[in-house]
């Protein structure tokens, strides 16, 4: 076989090898710097994808950002209408007397404040959160001042100075540096709107003070917080059932000192062209505001005077019959308002306030001075729950000097009581140190079917240096046990009818022989021996424990039924806080007169004390016996002397049994011989 040999070159084999291993490495080479290439590419395209996405990110949180300050801004500025505009939330305050609490209406769902926060909620489509504490029965300034007091203040000041919340130069918040923690706790406590509805039931000679107090006292608590004042329709429509219309002028000069606009109800409903027209009382019934507007104008468009004031009467003589027609269907005698009326004050408040959303109205943030200096005094109040009073006896309860000096040890004012009234006499002392040092003394009959809260200053010059701790006495069980706490608050004169009332000479507990049962400042009986009564006494016993036991802690208030009483035209004029009678103040020895239930006119059996463990009606003090069948019994009040105004018993004689006194048997049987009863 034939074989090709060339020494001098490269075997072909291995030349082949070569070849293939370059180009190997070639493709190699290749396929590697695809793969960088492509790597690299894919990096550049997530970069370019990542930083185009951070830009985008930026941009959407600097609108978002944007968005959520404006947002922010418009929470911590708007006013109560501006945030309606803005669809916001909004907390209301509703602050009163039984005119604003709806009385009169059938049902809760048909009292005016409901109407209108439903009318709010469908019209703005924003959530309304309400807070009602309008107080009905009795009270008035007073009751609704204590409320407010109690009222924790509005946190947004607080919060947001903590959060250092930007402000720009205007004082208006910029919404930067804050979150939506922050703004929920700076609107915690907040209110953006309050309505007051006062006056009606109010002493004129204490409502300036009072009302100046609740309208001041809502500015410094609430940052931001829009105030309407309710001025009820009974100044027009029943002027004589009420005190609003002896209100009226404070009522008026104080909101506008305040800057707080006032709705006249009774305008409104009577002669509504008055009201259009910015007036603040109507001719009708009262002068001739828009008559003699009305004839002055046809006088200067040529008509004769005589005509003029002639087209005028007939103008006023229309517009008063539509008036007694309004009356009629809005009012439950001119008073407070049926349940149309209720519907005409929601409308009338709505129409209010949508003109007010319409104009876009701010809140008056500037200061404004008091007008009284005595209203300053409202800024200190002090309350003291019934958990902080001693209960020394059934009767009584006393707050113990310790605990008030505690508080403020140089601690005075005017010292008010937090209490249920209960239907019929009501009677409630006070009395300082050692009991025998009269404070004050609160009279009333009330005539509601239930209990009902009652605020009520009691007196002045409260001092707890000079006078140190506070006996509270009632005249029975059940007034005893409706006792919510004591107020010590504002510092000046009451008018001088606080001083007008029976004193006795003694409130606190009495040993078997009559004697007082030491109690010291704190409230610590000296006794150890039990208070209860023994629901198993004799009638004899009973008669005259009703005079000695340590249950007549309260003993010789209740001879104040004899005081005069508190208007009675309705549930709740009645029973306005006053001093006693004709005998006020002078006398000061006290005559625990004995009193029977009811004497049967046939000559049935007169009885005298029921001394039941559980009867509220058992008295501290010896009640007094007639023979006169109108006698309801009612302790502690002798009725015939509340009915005819005479402090004498309406028939048969009065046995007087002195403090401490026990009755002998043949006192016993004196007794029941005056009412045709032989024992």
């Amino acid at each position: 076989m034939y074989k090709h040999s060339d020494k001098n070159g490269m075997h072909p084999t291995l030349i082949k090898l070569i070849i293939g291993g370059v180009c190997t490495a070639v493709l190699l080479f290749i396929g590697i710097s695809t793969f960088i290439d492509h790597h690299n590419e894919k990096q550049y395209q997530d970069w370019a994808r990542n930083e185009n996405q951070k830009v985008y990110n930026q941009s959407h949180q600097r609108r978002v950002s944007d968005r959520q300050i404006a947002k922010f801004k418009k929470q911590l500025n708007d006013s109560f209408y501006e945030r309606l505009n803005d669809g916001l939330p909004v907390r209301v305050l509703l602050l009163g007397d039984a005119y604003g609490s709806g009385y009169g209406a059938s049902s809760k769902s048909s009292i005016w404040s409901k109407l209108l926060i439903n009318h709010l909620k469908l019209k703005y489509g924003v959530s309304v959160d309400v807070t009602d504490i309008t107080l009905s029965g009795m009270n008035g300034c007073y009751g609704t001042w204590a409320q407010l007091m109690a009222q924790p203040d509005g946190t947004a000041a607080k919060v947001l100075t903590d959060a250092n919340a930007a402000k720009n130069n205007a004082g208006m918040y910029t919404g930067e540096g804050i979150d939506n923690k922050i703004i929920s706790e700076a609107r915690k406590t907040e209110y953006d709107l309050c309505i007051v509805s006062l006056g009606m039931t109010d002493d004129p000679s204490l409502f300036p003070t009072y009302y100046e107090g609740v309208l001041r006292e809502l500015r410094r608590k609430y940052q931001k917080c829009s105030v309407i004042s309710l001025l009820s329709n009974q100044a027009m429509t029943a002027p004589d059932l009420g005190l609003s219309d002896e209100n009226y002028d404070s009522l008026y000069s104080i909101s506008d000192h305040y800057k707080v606009p006032v709705i006249n109800v009774g305008l409104e409903m009577v002669d509504p062209d008055a009201a259009s027209k910015g007036a603040t009382a109507s001719e009708i019934a009262f002068g001739s505001y828009t008559s003699e507007s009305l004839a002055a104008s046809m006088r200067a468009d040529g008509i004769s005077g005589q005509k003029a004031d002639a087209i005028a009467a007939d103008d006023l003589e229309a517009r008063s019959k539509k008036a007694r027609v309004a009356i009629d269907k809005y009012t439950l005698d001119g008073l407070y308002l049926n349940n149309q009326g209720q519907e005409f004050l929601a409308e009338t408040l709505a129409a209010f306030i949508d003109a007010g959303v319409k104009k876009q109205t701010l809140y008056h943030q500037s200061d404004i001075s008091p007008i009284s200096a005595a209203v300053e005094t409202l800024d200190e109040y002090y309350y003291f729950p019934v958990s902080q009073l001693k209960k020394i006896d059934d009767f009584t309860y006393v707050l113990p000097e310790s605990i008030i000096a505690a508080t403020d040890p140089d601690l005075s004012g005017i010292v008010g009581i937090d209490y249920k009234l209960v239907f019929g006499d009501n009677d409630m002392y006070l009395a300082v140190g050692d009991g025998t040092e009269s404070l004050g003394r609160i009279s009333i009959n009330y005539p509601g079917d239930s209990k009902v809260q009652f605020f009520a200053p009691v007196n002045d010059g409260y001092n707890v240096k000079h006078s140190g701790s506070i006996r509270i006495g009632f005249a029975t069980r059940e007034q005893a046990s409706t006792i919510n706490g004591v107020i010590i608050g504002g510092d000046f004169n009451l008018p001088s009818y606080f001083d007008d009332y029976i004193k006795v000479p003694y409130i606190g507990p009495v040993d078997a022989d009559g004697n007082p049962i030491p109690v010291d400042k704190d409230g610590i009986r000296a006794d150890a021996a039990s208070a209860e009564t023994d629901a198993t006494a004799e009638t004899t016993q009973s008669v005259s424990e009703t005079t000695t036991s340590a249950e007549t802690s309260a003993v010789e208030t209740a001879a104040a039924s004899q005081e005069t009483q508190a208007q009675t035209a309705s549930p709740e004029t009645a029973g306005e806080v006053v001093g006693s009678g004709d005998n006020a103040g002078d006398n000061t020895e006290v005559t625990a007169e004995v009193v029977g239930d009811t004497t049967d006119d046939a000559g049935g059996t007169a009885e005298i004390v029921d001394d039941t463990a559980d009867d509220a009606e058992v008295t501290a003090e010896v009640v007094e016996i007639t023979t006169d069948d109108s006698t309801s019994g009612t302790a502690p009040s002798v009725p015939q002397a509340n009915a005819g105004g005479s402090d004498e018993a309406a028939s048969g004689d009065t046995t007087t049994i002195q403090p401490g006194q026990v009755l002998t048997d043949e006192q016993i049987s004196a007794i029941l011989e005056s009412v045709g009863q032989k024992q």
